[in-house]
């Protein structure tokens, strides 16, 4: 905030410019991305958490937009990013009060996928990763893309038709035979 006073208008567009670039950077990047959050995660730090796909939250984590206390507003793709997780309804109750919410409020309402005691953030956020990293880093990336897609970056027929070749693009891998022969040998 205290450099927020500081800051020429000119200044502050290129601060915010430099934030919205590292958003789309995160929602865009090939590999699903895990916020971990504990402490005090508001404003942009909230913003950039909003841009990952998954986000663990410590239980007493303060979460929140300040912005209209302190008459600024989100940046970051919030206006979206917080609709999609919790629904129009509750996204403008969170951006019009401007109240901070802790991880478990966040977790019961969609904010984050889990809130967990303090001290076990880094524990359960390397836990979410070691999950994901045992599939196929191919489909996720396709399964990213899409599901990216789907949240307004391109129309629905663009989308489907998207799905189809995302689909044969990793069926047509070699690591498809590879799991379909590791399926069959479980089924036996």
């Amino acid at each position: 905030m205290k450099e927020s006073k500081q800051r020429t208008t000119e200044a502050y567009r290129d601060y915010l410019v430099e934030l919205q670039e590292a958003s789309r950077k995160i929602i865009r990047f090939g590999k699903p991305t895990i916020a971990a959050i504990n402490g005090f995660a508001l404003g942009s730090g909230y913003e950039l958490a909003l841009a990952c796909d998954i986000r663990i939250a410590d239980e007493d984590a303060q979460i929140g937009s300040p912005e209209a206390r302190v008459t600024s507003s989100v940046t970051g793709g919030a206006f979206r990013l917080v609709q999609q997780l919790v629904g129009p309804g509750k996204a403008r109750e969170l951006l019009f009060t401007a109240e901070n919410i802790n991880g478990k409020e966040a977790e019961r309402i969609g904010l984050v996928n889990k809130a967990v005691p303090a001290g076990l953030v880094m524990v359960e956020a390397r836990a979410m990763a070691a999950k994901v990293a045992q599939n196929s880093s191919f489909s996720i990336q396709m399964i990213k893309k899409g599901l990216n897609m789907a949240q307004g970056e391109v129309s629905l027929e663009a989308l489907m038709d998207f799905e189809i070749e995302a689909c044969l693009a990793c069926v047509s891998t070699r690591e498809r035979q590879e799991s379909l022969e590791t399926f069959e040998k479980r089924k036996k």
